[in-house]
């Protein structure tokens, strides 16, 4: 019936029939001679209408149905190559300091985790320039601190025996007891890694250890800070040309020491001093010093050089148990004036009660 109706337009609508492009080539073969395909027009859910006129040729048939093949190969390439295109790991075959950017910027334990992406990332983690070893690397079920220093140690383990390249910043501020002489081999190797920043904060305990003479020929370091060490400047210690910033806590230094190692630090611009041991006197010599904290126990303190300070807090803690009321050293001016003589440029003063009651008692001496 639909065959004679030869002199009209039909049309007619496929409906919930999955038709793609091979289906509608074999329709047009399946019409007679006089039939040709002129359009079509496929929806999202493969409905299809199919609009056909007579007196068309056989050849203007085949030459439309050739055309819809060319089409249907070149959309099958097309979807070929995207897949080959996704099939490529692009990010494993980034460069390594673009993967060390994106991956210093994870906590180091989510960065340990991509080990398991592919034998390819097993040790990437490992070859970071950055490394920060604090609470959130030590499952939260531990709480033994020698436990814990424990699942510190098996990282070190991971970087010492993969590690290839710099290491320009390490930062240790977890809760835990260390074995210090595995502290000491570790700050040696990033001694030997070029380290800028080596940063180590509280501990659980302070047993005072003996810090490597190997950390004072780092001639790279822009930013120190150290707690709980025994600090004896090495005979061939000839300063830190890059230091900007020094922070010292619970350490054991004594006063000629910190005179000398402040001295040798031509660029300093942050100094911090807590809780330091065996000191008497604090004596601060340096022309590009812009902010000092003192929170320590000591005897006097001169502040000579200095012009460029813009912020000074001096907290003077009582020494064994009581407010000390030593006289400054001989041949030198009162207290006073050797702090505030040399605070020209100064934008922010702050001075604890016992630092001024020390004051009082030695402006005559």
């Amino acid at each position: 019936m639909f065959f004679s109706c030869l002199d009209q337009l039909f049309l007619f609508k496929l409906y919930n029939l999955p038709i793609n492009s091979d289906v509608i080539i074999l329709i047009i073969f399946l019409l007679p001679n006089q039939f040709c395909f002129i359009s079509c027009y496929v929806c999202c859910d493969f409905n299809a209408y199919v609009f056909c006129r007579l007196s068309c040729s056989l050849l203007d048939m085949l030459n439309l149905a050739e055309e819809l093949t060319k089409k249907i190969m070149k959309k099958q390439e097309n979807l070929a190559e995207t897949e080959k295109q996704l099939e490529i790991d692009r990010i494993s075959n980034l460069p390594w300091d673009v993967l060390d950017t994106i991956l210093v910027r994870l906590p180091l334990r989510d960065a340990a985790r991509t080990s398991i992406l592919s034998s390819k990332w097993r040790y990437k983690w490992t070859n970071l320039s950055q490394f920060i070893l604090d609470d959130k690397c030590i499952p939260s079920s531990i709480s033994d601190k020698a436990s814990r220093w424990i699942e510190i140690r098996k990282i070190i383990d991971q970087v010492q025996s993969n590690h290839n390249g710099p290491i320009e910043k390490f930062k240790l501020a977890a809760y835990c007891c260390p074995n210090y002489s595995d502290l000491e081999q570790w700050i040696r190797f990033l001694t030997e890694k070029g380290i800028k920043e080596l940063i180590i904060r509280e501990f659980s305990v302070i047993k005072h250890f003996k810090l490597p003479d190997s950390v004072f020929c780092g001639p790279k370091l822009s930013h120190l800070e150290l707690y709980g060490c025994i600090l004896r400047l090495p005979s061939s210690f000839k300063g830190f040309d890059c230091l900007k910033i020094l922070q010292l806590n619970h350490v054991f230094i004594i006063s000629d020491t910190l005179e000398h190692l402040i001295r040798n630090c031509p660029v300093l611009e942050k100094l911090t001093l807590l809780n330091l041991h065996h000191l008497a006197c604090v004596r601060i010599y340096n022309p590009n010093l812009k902010y000092v904290k003192i929170d320590s126990a000591f005897e006097d303190i001169c502040l000579g050089h200095s012009l460029l300070l813009a912020s000074v807090d001096i907290r003077m803690l009582p020494m064994n148990g009581g407010i000390t009321r030593q006289h400054p050293e001989q041949g030198k001016v009162c207290t006073l004036i050797r702090v505030f003589g040399y605070l020209h440029g100064i934008n922010r003063l702050s001075l604890s009660n016992q630092f001024l009651e020390v004051c009082s008692s030695l402006f005559f001496f």
